[in-house]
């Protein structure tokens, strides 16, 4: 077939070429724009985005480029972990369709991950779940589940939960190391040898006295919370039912008094009050093993040490 001169000239390219990406993202917002703001717009705006095409076409080049890297990072540090080369990591992925979903879920989560200790960390528990038998393997699965949300501000407020307890100093509260031990026998009377079950202790953390201590965490602590106790890192452990239980009380008590006095009842002139409930929130087993990977994999710049 003879080619077309004009086509050579141009230097257009085939059809499915990579620069028909930023094209179809210009199209798009275009498109958009004629929708919501007139076709005067956008035809300024095709115009405009036209120009940006080579940077788009870069951005997403150095992105593909950044993320295999940041996954190659992944892949390094759970082989190191488990002390072995490439090809048997190899292996070892390829072992079932369990180790290559949580290999890819651990992949999909380093190229996505915002800051290099992160990426370690991913490694670490990947290797945990390529080298465990039974519930282990779950437990790995759960870990890597709740770190692939995770950035470092969930870090922080995981950090301040496993590693620290409030304390009141007479002038505002601090956050104190909580260095009682987690696994802490059932009972007191128990022998040296017995099964030992992990204990909160002393971390249970107001939602008021975490912005005092990690002023960072403020504005953005309900949902930080959220991502943890969602994925069984943290519980909140605040006396909702309990208060709920106390208003109902209080309102039946001034019904019955209000109708012993020969009202109507539902018109009683003092209405139960609404006391605030207080948020609190504590660790989890599963939570404490979660930082501890962060806290290997950022030990030697301190990624995730609070400020005291």
């Amino acid at each position: 077939m003879t080619a077309d001169p004009d086509h050579e000239e141009s230097g257009e390219e085939e059809p499915g070429k990579s620069r028909n990406l930023p094209a179809m993202i210009s199209g798009a917002a275009a498109a958009g724009a004629g929708i919501r703001l007139g076709p005067e717009a956008a035809l300024a705006l095709g115009t405009f985005a036209y120009k940006f095409e080579p940077l788009v076409e870069k951005a997403l080049v150095e992105l593909r480029l950044e993320t295999r890297r940041r996954a190659a990072q992944m892949l390094e540090a759970a082989a190191d972990d488990v002390g072995c080369d490439a090809e048997r990591l190899d292996q070892m992925i390829g072992a079932s369709e369990q180790t290559r979903l949580m290999t890819g879920l651990a992949i999909a989560a380093a190229e996505r991950a915002p800051w290099p200790p992160q990426v370690v960390a991913l490694g670490r528990v990947l290797a945990d779940g390529l080298i465990a038998d039974g519930d282990a393997v779950d437990v790995a699965q759960y870990a890597l589940d709740a770190m692939s949300e995770m950035g470092r501000l969930h870090v922080r407020l995981l950090d301040l939960l496993v590693r620290y307890q409030p304390d009141w100093d007479g002038r505002g509260f601090r956050a104190v190391l909580h260095r009682a031990p987690s696994y802490v026998p059932r009972t007191l009377a128990a022998p040296p040898d017995a099964k030992l079950i992990w204990s909160v202790g002393q971390r249970v953390w107001k939602a008021e006295m975490i912005p005092v201590v990690r002023p960072e965490l403020a504005e953005v602590l309900a949902g930080l919370a959220g991502t943890l106790i969602r994925h069984g890192l943290a519980e909140q452990t605040d006396r909702t039912r309990e208060a709920m239980e106390q208003l109902g009380r209080e309102f039946q008590v001034q019904l019955n008094e209000a109708r012993r006095a020969g009202g109507v009842g539902l018109g009683s002139p003092n209405p139960p009050s609404i006391r605030r409930i207080e948020r609190t929130w504590s660790p989890t087993e599963l939570g404490e093993k979660v930082l501890g990977y962060y806290l290997e994999a950022g030990a030697s710049n301190q990624a995730t040490a609070p400020e005291d």
